[in-house]
């Protein structure tokens, strides 16, 4: 049984001085092994999503927190009937819920220019600066107001 052990460690040390003697350093091993990983796993829609499209680790780590925080915020949150106070339960919950997570969704999707539908909105960079921050602002107001409206729309249909 004694045996077994000292064998596995001695291939664990050859394999790892292996990998040392091939690969200097970490950033090295970060850029032989990343696009490998991304191209093996076929998780290239990864590159149009805001966070995952630079394939800097960093920016993935953050947008991945923020992504799993927005749907934790959304999926944990609990609303009420506005006619008479009651907790909403069932299809009702997990609709507010959903658009809730939707409109999260599309604000990080419209400020983080994906698929440049910020930069078509404004005409490109035809105007100032300070307007169009203040337009990305009214955009981003009306398109809450837009999913806030369907929403109700919806439940008042279906409710």
């Amino acid at each position: 049984m004694t045996d077994i052990v000292p064998s596995f460690q001695n291939v664990f040390d050859g394999i790892l001085r292996n990998v040392s003697r091939r690969l200097r350093n970490l950033r090295q091993l970060y850029t032989i092994i990343f696009p490998l990983i991304l191209e093996n796993l076929d998780l290239r829609f990864l590159r149009y999503i805001p966070g995952f499209r630079t394939g800097k680790l960093w920016k993935m780590i953050l947008a991945f927190f923020g992504y799993l925080s927005f749907l934790y915020c959304s999926m944990t949150s609990d609303f009420t009937n506005a006619k008479n106070g009651l907790p909403l339960t069932g299809l009702q919950l997990w609709h507010e819920r959903f658009f809730v997570f939707l409109m999260l969704l599309s604000l990080i999707f419209y400020n983080f220019n994906y698929k440049n539908i910020r930069t078509r909105s404004f005409l490109g960079h035809s105007l100032p600066f300070v307007l169009r921050i203040v337009l990305q602002c009214l955009i981003s107001l009306g398109i809450l107001v837009i999913l806030m409206i369907f929403m109700l729309l919806i439940e008042e249909i279906i409710w």
